[in-house]
């Protein structure tokens, strides 16, 4: 992260207009405006789904004030060993590009694993030999990350789906993996969506929501913030036959771990197991999104447990978080210097996590869906599969976000238009004023539920 895009360089702007392709950046732009102080305008689009909304620091909530879904991750033994589906060759291949030519990673290993009883194998002596006889070969491959150097492509660059070369690289070896396990090999184009997490954009969808910008900026800078929409463009008309759905912005959440007055998150996790590098690279960096972390322990002395200063602090980097003292109730005090942001993490030692599951955030799981509310949500989609693990082929899950945000628009903004029925029902209830209050209320009834009511 480059220094000089601080919190100074963005308190230049008047207001700031967002329109990135990934969470990082979203999330340290909204960090950067919130320290600024400076209106911003945060819109994205999904094939033919897009939104508009506006974010100012105390008055609506920010980019982080909701958990966003998490990346669908696989299970490293299905990749070595098992792949059933495209996609695991596709990060498999993803994996291989990297162990090539970019910095080893014990979690992207791609050689099948021994240990796996589905993997295990006895080499036959035909097997062997041939084996003996290629490790002049095996040499070669470990050295072609010293061959790219020689070819003056960066060793240290990891893929990157706008990398020509780096994507021929991995639909190649996706497609002979997908051969060699019986599945149907994919397009350039297929494995380029499904290996950088992309949905294909579309121009007019990008037009729609860049003018709605336009049109949101003017409000601020015209000092009219207070009419500013969250809009939503859908796929489909929705029940009241539009395409563009606004909304009243919400207030900031009080429980956000980012535009809060005193930032505070819980976190579960088993001291004895979690090290300072988990810490640091998981928790701090990817989970809480910060850039250059410094993390002290409030014990009263102050003990640097993470610096941003390079090598500080690497020697704790292997060490378990109760070799500091740091046990179920412990807090920390996370500072990132270039966000001006500071977190509080409140430790909450657990021995009951889940298999492969390092740590928790509490109060960071999705609310759960009663099942009314799940037979409404299921009625209201119309396209789509439920199945929102692939954001190529599925847009179902953004389509029901507009429905609900349509329907508690109708509930609770007090800026919403009364329909031509509305208005049709009250002038005749008040051209009925003196009837007696029973016919008034059977009348109310009778206009509302067809319901005709008998004495």
């Amino acid at each position: 992260m480059n220094p000089d895009y601080n919190v100074e360089f963005f308190r230049q702007f008047i207001l700031v207009m967002n329109a990135l392709d990934n969470r990082a950046a979203r999330n340290h732009v909204n960090r950067m405006c919130l320290a600024a102080d400076v209106p911003l305008i945060e819109s994205g689009t999904a094939g033919y789904l897009g939104q508009v909304t506006t974010i100012k620091k105390g008055v609506t909530e920010c980019y982080e004030c909701h958990p966003k879904p998490t990346q669908r991750t696989f299970p490293g033994c299905t990749i070595r060993n098992t792949p059933s589906e495209p996609i695991h060759c596709i990060v498999w291949a993803k994996y291989l590009f990297n162990q090539l030519f970019g910095e080893e990673d014990a979690d992207q290993e791609v050689s099948p694993d021994r240990a796996d009883p589905e993997a295990a194998w006895e080499p036959t002596e035909a097997e062997a030999r041939a084996r003996a006889s290629n490790e002049d070969g095996d040499i070669k491959r470990i050295s072609t990350k010293e061959w790219a150097k020689s070819t003056g492509y960066d060793p240290v660059k990891l893929f990157t789906k706008d990398d020509p070369s780096a994507m021929d690289f991995v639909t190649s070896a996706a497609n002979l993996r997908m051969h060699i396990f019986s599945m149907n090999m994919k397009s350039r184009f297929d494995i380029k969506s499904m290996a950088g997490n992309i949905i294909p954009a579309i121009a007019t969808t990008n037009a729609v929501i860049a003018g709605l910008i336009v049109l949101e900026g003017l409000k601020i800078l015209s000092g009219k913030i207070d009419q500013c929409r969250t809009i939503f463009l859908n796929k489909q008309p929705n029940p009241r036959k539009k395409l563009l759905v606004p909304c009243a912005l919400d207030p900031p959440n009080p429980n956000c771990y980012v535009c809060a007055s005193k930032p505070e998150v819980t976190v579960r996790l088993n001291v004895h197991k979690v090290t300072v590098l988990t810490l640091q690279d998981k928790i701090v960096k990817e989970k809480f999104a910060m850039v250059a972390p410094d993390v002290q322990i409030e014990d009263g002395k102050g003990t640097i447990l993470i610096s941003s200063e390079e090598g500080e602090t690497e020697a704790n980097n292997h060490k378990k978080l109760s070799e500091f003292g740091i046990r179920n109730g412990s807090r920390l005090q996370a500072d990132d210097f270039l966000q001006d942001y500071t977190l509080l993490i409140n430790i909450l030692h657990s021995e009951d996590l889940g298999k492969d599951v390092e740590f928790e955030v509490v109060g960071d799981a999705p609310e759960k869906v009663g099942p009314k509310q799940a037979e409404d949500v299921a009625k209201s989609i119309t396209n789509g599969s439920d199945d929102g693990a692939q954001p190529s082929t599925s847009t179902a899950q953004e389509q029901d976000d507009v429905l609900i945000v349509d329907s508690d628009e109708e509930d609770s903004s007090n800026n919403a238009d009364v329909s031509e029925e509305e208005r049709s029902r009250k002038r005749k209830l008040d051209e009925k004023e003196n009837l007696s209050a029973k016919r008034s209320r059977l009348e109310q009834k009778e206009e509302l539920d067809d319901v005709i009511a008998l004495d």
